[in-house]
């Protein structure tokens, strides 16, 4: 009788914990934080909070299937915040804000420059089925054309970690197409606020700040804003309208592209553009598989910008650019760039991640 009371308790404990949700909050302000990165302390990604700052029931069962008795909450304006599985539920998480005082850049008259060169550290991580595949971090010049807005990279010192032991795209042994989406990334064309509302009508909301609406009418992100910056969260596809594509005998679901950026703030719109930016993140996240086989692989990529310095030059070097989303297997740096980011929004990644890139 009472191993029989135990494993009905056992089993409604369990129950009780997947039919709750539980908020992230911002600790000074009391307001709910949205795209709160949730992960385990192996590197798996187990969801993101939702624009209010809650994380659903879903996301809850899968924190609480996961091995690891911590989970890892990341976002790019809050300390990173570690927490015991069994305390998620005690009236929410708080997160602490990162409070800074930004060095304003002060650019001069555009019109004798063709280039806006932009220094950064960016780093990159690749995870297949909840394993580390790929990392990259680095320090890299971004050109941006005043005429055009065409952009083009130049990384100039970099690290690599591979794990070999992981295939993708198997068939018989033969491995037929590299599913690789590590490197320096791109910055998209939404970080322009002139290019945001081409796309995207906004919603003034009095508790949640701008919301962003996107041609179908689905709320797409938000804009906040505080005295100092201003921050952008936007989906660029999300989980429930994927993009299927097929090639090479494969097939990709692409089910998440998320968009952070963060910007010294002005007294226009015009402060959200590259001249401004302090932070950039994108994370997708794909299934993809042969056409041959049943089962499909998870494939989660994280791509983040730092930026350093800000200057206007008519100088670049064509020859030295790089490719965007391109891994470059050999390190290649002669200094130890790593330990010291100027950039107030940077926050080392913790050592239990960090092990597994280098093992």
């Amino acid at each position: 009788m009472k191993k029989i009371f135990l494993v009905i308790n056992f089993l409604f404990f369990n129950s009780h914990s997947f039919s709750q949700k539980f908020s992230v909050i911002d600790s000074v302000f009391q307001f709910g934080i949205s795209r709160v990165e949730i992960y385990s302390t192996d590197g798996d990604l187990l969801g993101l909070s939702d624009d209010k700052g809650v994380v659903h029931e879903s996301i809850t069962k899968s924190i609480m299937n996961s091995k690891s008795l911590e989970i890892l909450l990341l976002h790019p304006s809050y300390k990173t915040q570690i927490v015991k599985k069994s305390k998620i539920f005690e009236g929410g998480i708080s997160m602490e804000p990162i409070i800074v005082s930004l060095d304003e850049v002060v650019l001069v008259e555009k019109l004798d420059y063709k280039y806006l060169k932009v220094q950064v550290y960016f780093r990159s991580v690749q995870i297949n089925d909840d394993r580390p595949h790929y990392f990259m971090d680095g320090i890299a010049d971004y050109y941006i054309s005043l005429r055009n807005g065409d952009i083009d990279a130049d990384i100039t010192q970099w690290r690599s970690f591979q794990n070999n032991n992981i295939k993708q795209l198997d068939t018989k042994g033969k491995v037929q197409v590299s599913f690789l989406l590590a490197g320096i990334p791109y910055l998209n064309d939404c970080l322009e606020y002139k290019n945001l509302i081409n796309d995207y009508s906004i919603v003034k909301d009095f508790n949640s700040g701008n919301i962003l609406v996107n041609k179908t009418g689905q709320e797409s992100g938000v804009i906040t804003e505080n005295e100092r910056t201003k921050l952008l969260n936007l989906s660029l596809i999300q989980e429930s309208n994927p993009i299927k594509r097929n090639g090479f005998g494969n097939e990709s679901i692409q089910k998440v592209d998320n968009v952070t950026a963060i910007y010294n703030k002005n007294e226009s719109d015009t402060d959200m553009s590259v001249d401004n930016l302090v932070y950039y993140k994108e994370l997708r996240i794909y299934d993809i598989k042969n056409k041959k086989e049943k089962s499909y692989q998870s494939v989660e990529a994280t791509h983040e910008v730092f930026v350093l310095s800000k200057q206007l030059t008519n100088k670049i070097n064509k020859k030295s650019l790089d490719e965007f989303y391109n891994f470059i297997p050999n390190s290649n740096y002669h200094t130890d760039f790593w330990q010291s980011i100027n950039n107030p929004y940077h926050q080392a990644y913790p050592d239990s991640m960090m092990l597994q890139f280098e093992n």
